[in-house]
This record gives C-alpha cells, structure tokens and sequence, in this order.
C-alpha cells in the first residue's frame, strides 16, 4: 500500500510550500521511505538555482550541486575515518551525467580499499610533474649531445653538463 504524507513544510523566499513524500506502509514492518529515483539529464537540465544552494542527489554519493548563480557543479560524498569529505568531478554539461556516473565508480572502490581519492589524485598530479621534469631532462641531454656533434667546445660541453646533472638533484627534492 502506498500513501502520500506531507514531511515537512517549507520555507523559500518566503513562500510557503510543503514537501510530499511517497511512503510505502506495510503491515508488518510500519510505514518506509520509498528508495530515491536516481538523477536524469531532464531534471538535471531543469534544475534552476535557488536563493541558497541545492543538492540534486544521484547515488553512491554522487549529486550535483547547483549554485544560485546557475553553475551546476558534480561532487562525491564520502567518509574516511568518520571524517565528510568531498570530491570534485567537474561542472555541468561539460561532464555529462553518464561521465559523472562513471567518474564516480573508481572512486568509490578506492574509499572502499580504504583510500582518500582526493590524495590519490594528487598523487598522480605530482607524478605527472615528475614525469614532466624527467622529459625535460632528456631533453636537455638531447640538445647537449646535438651541440657536441655540431662542434660546442670542450668546455662548453662539461658547463652544460654540469648544469644539467645541477638540475636534477634541484628537482628530485
């Protein structure tokens, strides 16, 4: 048996309204809370901001927030260690619904590994950057090798080197 309650009256701008909910009443067991719908791209297109910020929730923690000024922004709701944290997926329709779902799913087994995917993901920010001043050193080797085949002079070629070896205990700090 299903019944439709009124949860609680609300207050927005100064209109009053009142929030319905769809309760499912068993015998039993007493009344439940119907399961949430998950988001679709028509509510998520629809969505308007408010006077304060409103969350459109999905599932697995996922929702978008949209902002007063329009922005429609996807985060991730979790816990680690008892602590709320949450973690950005980007901003609306840049990030589509399906994207979001499917950014949110890596995620959620890292939290479940007992990982913080915010740490996680810096941790591959800096190993990019790592990478990043690795190629540049080769780079450097490359053009001192070309210089020395083009006829640089003996000590030319030992300060270029010994810039170069400089440069690299610089940024393995």
């Amino acid at each position: 048996m299903f019944a439709l309650v009124c949860l609680q009256p609300d207050k927005f701008g100064g209109h009053f309204g009142a929030t319905f909910g769809l309760f499912v009443i068993d015998a039993e067991s007493g009344p439940k809370v119907a399961p949430k719908m998950a988001l679709t791209d028509t509510a998520i297109r629809s969505a308007k901001g408010q006077i304060k910020p409103i969350k459109l929730g999905d599932s697995g923690g996922l929702f978008l927030l949209v902002q007063p000024s329009g922005g429609k922004l996807w985060r991730l709701k979790y816990r680690i260690d008892g602590v709320e944290k949450k973690l950005s997926l980007g901003a609306y329709p840049e990030v589509r619904l399906r994207a979001a779902r499917a950014a949110r799913d890596p995620s959620r087994k890292l939290i479940v590994n007992g990982a913080d995917p915010v740490i996680e993901r810096q941790r591959a920010k800096l190993r990019a950057q790592s990478e990043a001043s690795n190629i540049f050193g080769e780079i450097a080797l490359e053009y001192i090798s070309k210089r020395e085949r083009e006829g640089w002079s003996p000590r030319t070629l030992t300060k270029a080197r010994y810039h170069h070896d400089l440069c690299k205990h610089v940024t393995r700090r």
